[in-house]
């Protein structure tokens, strides 16, 4: 028949050496892993303590084992209170219990190893025996379940206030410790003959099934950041048994096959086959990492998966909006959130500026984010990711912080939670991290191209208007030239209003005139500035050049020139109506510039699969090939007073559309400039 009672200390005893010497063996210069192992051999002692101490165990042997026994239940308590603080980070400020708790346990020991006032010989059981208590013994009962809740009540209580991460790790900390200390209570119970089944005699197996619990938390939820240790141990052993069981493989050959065939003595097969086994070590360490990823570290693989993937990605994007979308976008479809928003840095505002906002948070989040913001604090604050946040909708902060400028945040992604409303699991947080630290270098790159970008701009705007300025005289002269016919037309009015004639010839002139002196500002404004299309709506293209046309023919009748349009009925082009109005008239006006006196003008149109080709015509004197390619470029002109910058603004506004412009002519035959435009 088996002894439950003593078996289950044994196990115990094993199972939780196992844990302590492993924990200690990962990082011995690590205190928490210190603590964890005195707490846990406390246990271990105790243990094999109740297994020793059997029945059949009689006098000094028996009291002995009874000490040993009750030394490490002293020292049980003061091993977990020192450990969990630690664990909380709490051990400094706990320093009064834990040197009460040290004292008391030192005063036990005292009383326990050279006086009988806690304990006093043994008493014997038909299947298990215990250390007898003396009048004195409730006083470390009391000392034991103390230290027990007062530890349990930090650890719920840090487990309410913590973040997911930490949450995570404390709940199975939380659970086994509780499951352990109930299993261990039928220690007490039997002292005062009370029997409680399942706790007699199955009680102690709650504490090994406890070292179970710990060893998946290290596993599962990094307790303790052992699990790269676990990782590694289990690739290396796996390849200690290919390696070992390839090798006896080629010895068994070597003796079977090689030296009954040949006589010769088997290095010379074994030697040659062991060199040519270690080319394939390499090859096989691959393999068997490839394995134990997948089958024991699955989520991890895959995370490993998402990162290299992610880090491709994004090494190929230096603008901040494309960054911002690629990370939303990888967050968004690995993570399954609700919503999420990225904002990145803005040193020239100094303020952090949302790039992209999809889901949930698409219309909750603000256009800025201040440096002095509670969000952007706690991320400071903590040098890593923020959970547990009081603002609606955002469960998650993670930050992306510069070394190079000293863990500044370069930006961060705010995000909600899961669609299927799970919390954030420790692996899913060490994937954000290895995304954070991934996107940090893109997004300082992307910060000093747009910095470099913008330089180039105010540069580029420096040198237009310094431009500008050496054309001031040839600015001066087309708006003097612009404003002569209305000066003249205001003139004369006072002394010809009642010729009705005279007011109809110039009325039909002087909205040309108006145009024209409109067009030469505009387009000292259009030149120096970056365009910016307003609404593109479709727009009937015949209503255009004929209200165009209309425009130009007073003057155009002034010199003798005829203006035809050619436009079918239903054509129509997609533009903004101001910017494409004006691109029509500088068109019409060149074309009545081109001519002297005498000649025509014609407007066409014809529709090529989905674009809109225009056509302005004149059958002036033409342009000159070396002229022909230079007539697009700013400033540019062969017209004495001119500013040369018409043909060029056409261009930026046609190109902004994402159509294309050109000239064609021959001379002494006329020229075709050619619009095409989307339709």
């Amino acid at each position: 028949m088996i002894n439950h009672f003593i078996l289950s200390g044994l196990i115990t005893s094993v199972t939780t050496l196992f844990l302590a010497l492993f924990v200690f063996l990962a990082n011995p210069n690590k205190r928490l892993n210190r603590y964890f192992a005195f707490y846990t051999l406390c246990i271990s002692l105790w243990s094999i303590s109740v297994y020793m101490h059997q029945p059949t165990l009689a006098g000094i042997s028996a009291d002995m084992w009874g000490k040993i026994l009750h030394v490490g239940s002293i020292l049980i308590p003061l091993g977990f209170l020192i450990f969990t603080f630690e664990l909380l980070g709490s051990l400094n400020r706990e320093k009064i219990v834990i040197y009460s708790a040290g004292v008391a346990s030192a005063v036990f020991i005292y009383l326990t190893m050279f006086t009988d006032l806690l304990i006093n010989g043994t008493t014997y059981r038909d299947l298990y025996c215990y250390p007898t208590p003396s009048k004195y013994y409730i006083l470390f009962f009391i000392y034991f379940v103390s230290c027990v809740i007062y530890g349990l009540f930090k650890l719920v209580r840090s487990y309410q206030i913590s973040d997911n991460i930490k949450r995570n790790q404390l709940q199975y900390l939380i659970f086994g410790s509780v499951f352990g200390y109930l299993g261990g209570l039928d220690n007490f119970l039997i002292t005062i003959d009370i029997i409680v089944f399942p706790f007699y005699p199955y009680g102690a197996y709650a504490i090994a099934i406890y070292s179970l619990i710990t060893a998946y938390a290290i596993v599962t939820a990094r307790l303790m950041d052992i699990e790269v240790i676990i990782r590694k141990g289990l690739i290396y052993s796996i390849l200690s048994v290919i390696l070992t069981a390839v090798y006896f493989s080629v010895v068994y050959a070597a003796k079977l096959v090689f030296y009954r065939l040949t006589g010769a003595n088997t290095l010379w097969f074994i030697v040659p086959a062991v060199f040519f086994l270690s080319l394939f070590i390499h090859p096989l360490f691959s393999f068997v990492q490839d394995f134990v990823d997948k089958r024991f570290f699955k989520t991890k693989y895959e995370a490993d998966k998402i990162a290299k993937k992610f880090s491709e990605g994004i090494k190929k994007l230096m603008r901040a909006k494309d960054l911002a979308e690629y990370i939303n976008r990888v967050a968004l479809r690995t993570f399954k959130l609700k919503g999420s928003a990225v904002y990145i840095f803005d040193e020239e505002d100094g303020l952090y500026k949302r790039w992209d906002s999809r889901g949930s948070l698409q219309q909750l989040c603000p256009p800025v984010i201040s440096k002095d913001d509670p969000v952007v604090l706690k991320m400071v604050s903590a040098r890593g990711i923020v959970q547990d946040l009081k603002a609606e909708h955002i469960k998650i902060c993670v930050p992306a912080l510069s070394k190079r400028k000293g863990y500044s945040i370069s930006g961060f992604l705010l995000a909600d939670e899961k669609k299927s409303e799970d919390q954030f699991s420790q692996q899913d947080i060490m994937l954000l991290e290895t995304i954070a630290n991934q996107a940090v270098v893109s997004i300082d790159n992307a910060v000093l191209y747009s910095a470099r970008i913008d330089a180039r701009k105010k540069a580029l705007l420096v040198e237009r208007l310094n431009e500008l300025g050496s054309s001031a005289a040839a600015v001066a002269h087309q708006t003097r030239a612009a404003m002569g016919p209305v000066i003249d037309f205001a003139a004369q009015l006072q002394q010809q209003y009642a010729d009705r004639d005279f007011v109809g010839r110039a009325l039909s002139k002087f909205p040309f005139d108006v145009e024209r002196l409109r067009l030469i500002l505009t387009g000292i404004l259009e030149y120096s500035r970056e365009l910016k299309l307003g609404r593109v709506e479709e727009l009937d293209l015949k209503e255009m050049v004929l209200g165009v046309a209309s425009l130009i023919n007073g003057r155009a009748q002034e010199k003798g020139i005829t203006v035809e349009t050619d436009i079918s009925d239903g054509a129509l082009v997609k533009a903004e109506k101001g910017r494409f109005r004006d691109v029509l008239i500088y068109l019409a006006i060149n074309c009545l510039e081109a001519l002297q006196y005498g000649g025509s003008i014609r407007i066409s149109a014809e529709k090529r699969g989905d674009k809109m080709r225009i056509y302005f015509s004149d059958n002036g004197p033409g342009v000159l090939p070396d002229v022909l390619i230079k007539v697009f470029n700013p400033f540019f002109t062969t017209k004495p007073g001119s500013i040369g910058l018409g043909l060029s603004i056409v261009k930026k506004i046609i190109e902004g559309h994402g159509g294309s412009v050109f000239m064609e002519s021959e001379p002494g035959k006329g020229t075709t400039v050619i619009l095409e435009l989307p339709s």
